[in-house]
């Protein structure tokens, strides 16, 4: 899964950041209703958060721009674990600014069973916090969990564009949500 950076590494580019007077942008406050939003998915249906979420707990995974390897990794690790996904009932929607087409085109190479939205112009990681730029202009790399009230139960922004939240720590987060009857 290539290499991994510490945590205690993230802090500290936290904190040159803070140092620097940056913005990373940490993404909206836990417990929180999140901004309901209407977005179109890889075959042009129009997604609606509110209508998903009522069905079940909602991952909203905000990619950048281009479909880097940490990207793709990310994708593939939420493929690899949909079986585990499905038995929280919990419904997956990737979010980038690319096209339809392009995510098409990569939801049937990939083989990737959950939908990817379309967020021309980054409106909705905008809404969700994920307006913070990276050294190369593109939104930052967000996941958020929420819940069948629409509430956000999970917020995690990456402070650098080379990582991605690990599937199982999600997965474990998930279902220890689930077994205090949070989501």
């Amino acid at each position: 899964m290539g290499n991994q950076i510490s945590d205690a590494e993230i802090e500290s580019i936290l904190d040159k950041f803070d140092t620097d007077n940056q913005s990373i942008g940490k993404g909206l406050v836990v417990g929180k209703q999140a901004p309901d939003f209407t977005l179109q998915d890889h075959a042009g249906n129009a997604v609606k958060l509110s209508d998903g979420y009522r069905n079940g707990p909602t991952l909203l995974v905000f990619f950048p721009s281009s479909f880097s390897s940490t990207s793709m990794d990310q994708i593939c690790n939420y493929r690899d674990a949909i079986e585990s996904f499905k038995k929280l009932r919990t419904h997956i929607y990737a979010i980038s600014p690319n096209s339809a087409e392009y995510h098409t085109e990569l939801v049937k190479e990939n083989d990737i069973p959950f939908s990817f939205l379309t967020d021309k112009g980054n409106r909705v990681a905008t809404a969700f916090g994920g307006s913070a730029l990276s050294m190369r202009g593109q939104i930052s790399r967000g996941v958020y969990v929420i819940n069948t009230r629409g509430t956000i139960l999970h917020a995690h922004t990456e402070p650098v564009m080379l990582t991605h939240q690990n599937t199982d720590k999600l997965i474990a987060l998930i279902t220890s949500l689930r077994d205090h009857k949070l989501l």
